[in-house]
């Protein structure tokens, strides 16, 4: 009887049960430059923008039930978001759109990884430091779990 439960359960129940992948089938700017090539599971792009354009144009593709919401696409300036909203139900798909403009430059901080690594004490002795305490913690569990014993001396 369990084998029967058993094969209708691996191979009957799949079948029945059908997941949907919420989200847009294909997607184009026309007015701008995407910085990846679209996928449908990627979610987060950098949009390239003209200094005169302040909105991103979608052409998209979706199932026939879904729902489409552009969200923040006006005055658009450089560091804008703007999400794309793909719902059907309760479901929703939130794709987020980071604007950079052309002839703006985004600035960057750079961080010396030699400078950090020279002041902080223990990234510099952690090869030394490390190995001691875990020495050091064995060997006091192992006196605290085998202690020594006294012998008495026999006085014959």
């Amino acid at each position: 009887m369990k084998k029967i439960f058993f094969l209708c359960f691996f191979f009957l129940i799949p079948s029945i049960v059908q997941a949907e992948d919420l989200g847009l089938k294909d997607l184009q700017i026309k007015n701008g430059e995407l910085s990846l090539p679209f996928d449908p599971y990627n979610t987060e792009y950098t949009v390239t923008l003209d200094n005169e354009e302040f909105q991103i144009y979608f052409d998209y593709q979706v199932e026939d039930d879904y729902v489409v919401t552009v969200e923040n696409n006006l005055d658009l300036e450089n560091d804008s978001l703007v999400t794309l909203n793909v719902s059907k139900g309760e479901e929703h798909l939130l794709y987020h759109f980071y604007v950079l403009k052309n002839n703006e430059e985004v600035p960057t901080i750079a961080i010396k990884s030699n400078d950090l690594e020279e002041e902080n004490f223990m990234f510099k002795y952690k090869i030394y430091i490390v190995p001691s305490v875990c020495l050091l913690l064995i060997f006091m569990s192992y006196k605290i779990l085998f202690p020594k014993k006294k012998h008495k001396k026999k006085i014959i």
